[in-house]
């Protein structure tokens, strides 16, 4: 092969491979931060479409990125503040929020800060 092809054939190569990168990015930013270890929502991407959870109260617990929670899903409107996370970053205890501005977070007793909710019109 002469060299002009060589030199072609490396550059369709190489746009390929930048290509093929450039989907993987992509793929990650649309879903890819739902499962991931957090310490506060400010990790998880958008406060408005994600949320840091964890599963008890204490200091360094790590938590899961998860998706706010839609109509009929579990729901958490209690958050573990500390010095680290500010009132909109801080996570929540258990699951996420509600979609705002749509759904509500409806506890059977809302004085039981630990019981989970239901999301609801």
């Amino acid at each position: 092969m002469s060299w002009k092809v060589k030199h072609d054939a490396k550059f369709l190569l190489l746009i390929l491979v930048i290509s093929s990168a450039c989907t993987e990015l992509d793929s990650a930013s649309a879903g890819g931060i739902v499962g991931r270890p957090c310490e506060s929502s400010e990790e998880c991407g958008s406060i408005f479409n994600s949320c840091c959870v964890i599963q008890r109260y204490q200091r360094g617990e790590k938590g899961v990125c998860r998706q706010r929670a839609n109509l009929g899903e579990h729901c958490s409107i209690t958050m573990f503040r500390s010095h680290v996370t500010n009132n909109y970053y801080a996570p929540y205890l258990k699951a996420c929020p509600c979609y705002q501005p749509r759904y509500t977070c409806f506890r059977k007793n809302p004085r039981d800060r630990n019981a989970l909710g239901v999301c609801q019109k």
